[in-house]
């Protein structure tokens, strides 16, 4: 019994993944939300955003490293906040998706000039020279055999790009080969440029 309530619990929370990014897709597409501005203490931001990740990588042994460079404690960002957890979140999801287990994440961020660039990069594998030119599009899965067994629709990364460019950044895929790592990275503005 308690094998199906669990089987339930995990198809209840695949649709609903599915929904919320079926949503921010509508939200995005038909208009764009609503960018909200606030300065973001930035470094607390993000130790706070990784920390909900701790159950998942402690349950699958994975390491999470964080990297600073020229942000210190009272760095801020002129940024939306919700927007900015959604992109963390979704670059997150799917560290976490392929990384293996007893791997390692690692999370860089760094003040260059006038920007800040976040680097989310995992051990897991390399992205296909196919998947580094479609990585960011609509519904592209790049593991097609894998599409219906973890409830992945494609969405998170083109979400990604499409909050980046509504907070004035940019985004992109590569591989680290020398560290084995495949990375998502991107910069948003330190002040608001829009």
């Amino acid at each position: 019994r308690g094998r199906y309530l669990q089987v339930i619990r995990d198809n209840a929370a695949k649709a609903a993944s599915l929904l919320r990014g079926m949503q921010d897709l509508s939200e995005l597409d038909h208009a764009g939300p609503d960018v909200n501005v606030e300065p973001v203490p930035l470094r607390a931001f993000v130790e706070r955003a990784l920390s909900q990740y701790e159950v998942a990588l402690q349950r699958r042994a994975v390491r999470l490293a964080c990297e600073w460079s020229g942000v210190e404690a009272e760095t801020r960002l002129s940024t939306d906040p919700d927007m900015l957890i959604r992109i963390i979140d979704n670059i997150m999801a799917n560290s976490l998706r392929f990384v293996p287990e007893g791997g390692r994440i690692r999370v860089s961020v760094a003040r260059i000039g006038d920007r800040v660039r976040f680097e989310i990069a995992n051990n897991g594998p390399l992205f296909s020279p196919e998947a580094l030119d479609k990585l960011f599009h609509r519904f592209y899965r790049e593991d097609r055999a894998r599409a219906g067994r973890d409830g992945h629709a494609g969405l998170g990364l083109y979400i990604v790009r499409r909050l980046a460019e509504r907070l004035g950044g940019t985004v992109r895929a590569y591989n680290d080969e020398s560290a084995g790592e495949a990375c998502i990275a991107f910069e948003l503005p330190l002040a608001d440029e829009r």
